[in-house]
């Protein structure tokens, strides 16, 4: 079995050129941190470009492989999910608010708000799965 930097080089290059996640970052940046050893960051970025495009399988378990190796659960579970939805399909959808210019809210929310969960998918075994990594049960 290959290392995880040999992991994460594989998975780079499975990604298209001129890729970028919506921060910006580019898959030029992901080559310079490899350069620099940054790995836990590689790793980071990857997963970011990758939630942006059309990848193949490969590419989520080469990551959930090299994750697993750098002992990162959490990255693991997440790269096992997005491996997951490309196997069996997943919808999603993206929520932005408008600016005050575009006709958005130009005051701000009266009284005490609290935030709830933004639910990310849902896993037909394990429920909905929540930003923070929580699962609601159906």
């Amino acid at each position: 079995m290959d290392d995880a930097f040999t992991l994460l080089r594989h998975a780079a290059d499975l990604l298209p050129e001129g890729a970028r996640a919506e921060n910006g970052v580019t898959l030029e940046d992901v080559r310079d941190y490899e350069r620099h050893q940054e790995w836990e960051l590689v790793l980071d970025l990857l997963m970011e470009i990758g939630n942006e495009y059309s990848v193949p399988l490969g590419f989520w378990s080469l990551l959930t492989d090299a994750a697993r190796q750098m002992m990162l659960e959490h990255s693991v579970r997440w790269c096992e999910w997005r491996a997951w939805e490309v196997q069996h399909g997943a919808i999603r959808a993206r929520l932005s608010l408008l600016r005050a210019e575009e006709g958005g809210r130009r005051t701000a929310f009266s009284g005490q708000v609290a935030s709830r969960e933004v639910v990310y998918g849902f896993h037909p075994f394990r429920g909905f799965r929540t930003g923070s990594g929580c699962r609601l049960r159906t």
